[in-house]
Parts: C-alpha cells; sequence; structure tokens
C-alpha cells in the first residue's frame, strides 16, 4: 500500500514503489484541491493501481480524522499481514505509508 497525496514528492515515491504496491490510499481531506484528487483518481487508474480514497465521516472533522482512521486501518491491515494472517480486505488503506 502507497499512500497518495497527489503532490510532488507523493507522486514520485507512489511511481518508485508502484511494482511493490498491492493498492493507492488517498486522504479526502474536503479542504483541498479538486483538481489534485482527480489527478490522483487518473493517474492510478493509468497505473492499473486500485485506489482507496477516504473522506471524513463528518466534514467537519476534515483532516485529522481523516488521517487517524487511515492510519489506524493501514496497522491494522500490517500487522496482519506480519503475523501471517490473510489480511482481510482494507476498509481503508495498508501497510506502513510511503508518503512525500
Amino acid at each position: 500500500m502507497v499512500l497518495f497525496s497527489g503532490g510532488n514528492d507523493s507522486t514520485v515515491l507512489a511511481h518508485l514503489f508502484r511494482p511493490h504496491a498491492s493498492h493507492a490510499a488517498h486522504a479526502n481531506t474536503t479542504i483541498g484541491l479538486e483538481a489534485t484528487r482527480e489527478f490522483v483518481r487518473r493517474t492510478c487508474r493509468e497505473w492499473s493501481l486500485p485506489l482507496m480514497e477516504f473522506k471524513p465521516p463528518n466534514p467537519a472533522d476534515h483532516y485529522e480524522t481523516t488521517f487517524e482512521r487511515v492510519l489506524a486501518e493501514m496497522t491494522r491491515f500490517h500487522e496482519a499481514a506480519q503475523a501471517g494472517r490473510p489480511p482481510k480486505p482494507p476498509r481503508l488503506a495498508s501497510v506502513p505509508p510511503v508518503t512525500g
């Protein structure tokens, strides 16, 4: 799993790690530019990299709640994989984040 924000650093790292990633995760905080979210979606489609995009359950929560949820789910998924248990499909994201 690679955490992909759509910024320059994130795009380079996602490109470098995409052969090793099963999915990309994008934390849609609802306060960024829609053009950036579209870039992430389009890039993942072009790379044939499944994208999991997450929004805060309450729009007023924006940034903090979204990233807390993404990191918690990534931790759960990674721990299951490390323990040799087949991880359940990620509800949000998984494996240590690679982000720029």
